[in-house]
């Protein structure tokens, strides 16, 4: 049976999320830590050029 989480004030589903295994959400863990890793230090600036949300603005901001 897969979770649904409700919006209070109409009372609606608002999303439903399938049920996980214990193996899957370890692997999901495991993932983003890996993931934290390898960008733990990535300045701002860099990590924001690799996103495009700096309009492709490289220039250093302090």
């Amino acid at each position: 049976m897969a979770y649904a989480t409700t919006n209070p004030y109409i009372n609606e589903v608002a999303a439903t999320f399938p049920d996980v295994t214990d193996a899957e959400v370890q692997a999901a863990l495991d993932e983003a830590r890996a993931a934290f890793e390898v960008r733990r230090d990535t300045s701002l600036c860099r990590a924001c050029e690799s996103h495009e949300c700096c309009g492709g603005n490289s220039a250093p901001r302090h």
